[in-house]
């Protein structure tokens, strides 16, 4: 039997994770690598949902988004999503760290595993914003942000989401 790993250590791990690597950011300086035009980054996200994440920077000011997540309760519905993004990579410092932000909207479309809910899928637009610190060590983007969803086939349902992630930029 395999054993399965609960939300709580995933949550510590990435907690964990985003504060060492923001320690370690302090005396460093921007890295001017992240968030270049065509560049790709891929990562992981945890909140309502937990997921990979995929990032196409379009222009020094755009970007287009992905993700496909799933539930951690225990009815492990499955979400895909895709965004335009406007980013702005300096907004403001604080204690020696840079900040940047983004905001963008798109389209949801999630499954429904409740017996009790007639519903198979539910799919609307999604907007979203996100605050990011960029590594100097690495090309790692740390974020957090906060979507709506408000969602328009087969039933309608809002929906709102808070996740916090990492992303490689290759």
């Amino acid at each position: 039997m395999m054993k399965s790993i609960s939300s709580t250590k995933i949550l510590t791990a990435l907690m964990l994770f985003c504060g060492l690597s923001l320690t370690a950011n302090e005396a460093l300086a921007r890295n001017n690598y992240v968030g270049q035009p065509q560049q790709l980054s891929m990562g992981a996200f945890y909140g309502g949902h937990i997921g990979a994440t995929a990032t196409y920077i379009l222009s020094s000011r755009n970007a287009i988004d992905v993700a496909a997540a799933m539930e951690m309760g225990g009815q492990e519905n499955t979400s895909g999503w895709a965004d335009y993004l406007w980013i702005y990579p300096d907004a403001f410092a604080m204690m020696d760290w840079s900040f940047g932000w983004y905001w963008g909207g798109g389209v949801k479309i999630r499954t429904e595993n409740d017996p009790e809910v007639e519903e198979l899928y539910l799919a609307g637009p999604r907007g979203v914003a996100g605050l990011t610190n960029i590594l100097e060590s690495m090309p790692v983007e740390l974020f957090a942000e906060a979507a709506f969803t408000y969602h328009i086939t087969q039933a309608t349902k809002t929906e709102f989401d808070i996740a916090l992630g990492a992303r490689y930029y290759f």
